[in-house]
């Protein structure tokens, strides 16, 4: 369940067939799961790995409805962030979840390891959360650090940029 949802396969973790949820003996019925309704709580030994693999996929998802959004293309690519010249007003609001995204992804990260820690040697633990976690966890930081840059300029550069390069 868990590495075809990160395979990007299109099954629903929100409503997986209900004879898995009763195999895996799971507190609520999947077809209940997500944002509003919470995880399932599941008896089988690696049910809190699937709970936590579950927030990941929201979590990496509302970071890709970020990347995707109109003004993150327009006001926060590579040019905007190495010539320090954007528009606050649209990178305050595409990145107004960003914050909670990032603090979350730390905590979900604490948990996401001592439940495979459970499961799995200290290795494999690592070798997961490095192929998996890390490379959301590096692009989160990486826009958090260009957002927190170009919001502290006081002044707004002009055209020619090359000549007025900041450093990121």
């Amino acid at each position: 369940m868990c590495l075809r949802l990160l395979l990007g396969y299109n099954d629903s973790p929100i409503s997986p067939p209900k004879e898995v949820a009763k195999i895996l003996q799971c507190q609520q019925p999947y077809a209940l799961m997500g944002p509003v309704f919470g995880s399932p709580k599941c008896a089988f030994p690696g049910g809190d790995i699937l709970e936590h693999i579950i927030h990941f996929q929201q979590f990496k998802q509302e970071f890709e409805v970020i990347v995707e959004d109109f003004r993150y293309k327009g006001w926060l690519n590579n040019f905007n962030i190495q010539n320090c010249f954007s528009n606050t007003a649209h990178v305050e609001s595409v990145t107004s979840s960003l914050s909670r995204i990032r603090e979350d992804l730390i905590e979900l990260k604490a948990d996401l390891n001592l439940s495979l820690q459970k499961v799995y040697d200290k290795y494999t633990t690592e070798e997961w959360l490095e192929s998996y976690f890390n490379p959301l966890e590096s692009q989160v930081e990486a826009l958090w650090s260009a957002k927190n840059k170009l919001l502290s300029q006081k002044v707004w550069r002009k055209r020619p940029f090359k000549q007025n390069r900041c450093d990121l």
